[in-house]
C-alpha cells in the first residue's frame, strides 16, 4: 500500500476558511445591529421618562398652586395666582423652562418648552365655579432621538366648587 494515499490531511482548505469567515461576519453584523437597536430603545426610553417626570412635576406644582389660590388671572402663557402671596407662572424668556417666578424652575434644564407650549385657559362653570386648564408641551432629546409630548391638567380654585 502506498502510505501517501491513506495519509490524513491536517488543517483547513481555503474554501472552508472562507465559509467560516463569512459566517463570522454575518454573526458579527447581527450582534452589532442588535446592540444599536438596544441603544436606540434606551435613548427613547430615557427621553420619554425624562419628559414624563418633568410634566408630572410641573403640572402637579401648577395645579397645587391653582387649588390653593383665591383668584387667578390666565393670559395665554402667563398665569397670575393670588393666594396669600402672588405667584406668576410662565415660560422663562432667557431659557425655555417653566418658571414659578421668584422661586424656581418647574422643569429641568434638559427638558424645554417650545414656543406656545404653555397655555392657561380659565374655565367658568355654573354658579361661581372656576377652574384653570393647563396645556403643557415639553420636548427633549438624547443623541439623535428627540420627542415632544403635550400634557393636560385642570385645577379648580379653592372655594369655587
Amino acid at each position: 500500500m502506498n502510505w501517501l494515499i491513506y495519509r490524513r490531511q491536517k488543517g483547513f482548505a481555503l474554501v472552508e476558511l472562507l465559509v467560516y469567515i463569512a459566517i463570522l461576519i454575518i454573526v458579527t453584523i447581527v450582534v452589532v445591529l442588535g446592540i444599536v437597536q438596544i441603544s436606540r430603545a434606551f435613548a427613547r426610553a430615557k427621553v420619554d421618562q425624562k419628559i414624563s417626570l418633568a410634566a408630572e412635576t410641573a403640572l402637579s406644582r401648577i395645579v397645587h398652586e391653582i387649588r390653593s389660590a383665591s383668584d387667578v388671572t390666565a393670559s395665554g402663557a402667563v398665569l397670575t395666582i393670588n393666594a396669600p402671596t402672588t405667584h406668576i407662572i410662565d415660560v422663562n424668556a432667557g431659557s425655555p423652562q417653566v418658571m414659578l417666578l421668584d422661586t424656581a424652575n418647574l422643569t429641568p434644564i434638559d427638558v424645554t418648552v417650545p414656543a406656545g407650549g404653555l397655555i392657561f385657559t380659565e374655565i367658568t362653570g355654573a354658579g361661581e365655579s372656576r377652574a384653570v386648564r393647563v396645556a403643557l408641551t415639553l420636548q427633549s432629546s438624547w443623541g439623535d432621538y428627540s420627542a415632544s409630548y403635550t400634557y393636560y391638567a385642570t385645577g379648580v380654585l379653592r372655594g369655587s366648587y
